[in-house]
């Protein structure tokens, strides 16, 4: 589906974006802050192409419309289990308190 690839860019595109404009690299909240929105909304749009592709599949296999199932934004965005999304996107970060061995943390990536 080519709608779900340009989503997945643009989404990479902005998560990048986020990573290099940190200008704390020892807590993982700004990090957070901006892309937790962008990950969220791109898995729902995801959800939301999916249901309608399926739907649509399903509709031309029965010869019967099927509408798409319309899944709420909690259904898509809360399927880790025993994990946040918070928790699986701060793992870049080190633990608080503790530096990376090659002071990584404190530099800037290069462009």
């Amino acid at each position: 589906m080519v709608q779900v690839s340009r989503l997945t860019g643009k989404t990479l595109e902005l998560v990048r974006q986020a990573w290099y404009a940190l200008t704390e690299w020892h807590s993982a909240d700004e990090f957070l802050d901006r892309i937790l929105p962008i990950i969220n909304g791109a898995q729902v749009q995801t959800a939301a192409l999916t249901d309608a592709y399926l739907a649509a599949l399903i509709s031309e296999a029965t010869g019967q419309f099927t509408a798409p199932i319309g899944l709420a934004a909690e259904q898509v965005t809360d399927l880790r289990r025993n994990t946040t999304m918070a928790a699986a996107y701060e793992r870049p970060f080190p633990p608080s308190g503790i530096s990376s061995p090659l002071g990584l943390s404190s530099r800037r990536p290069s462009a």
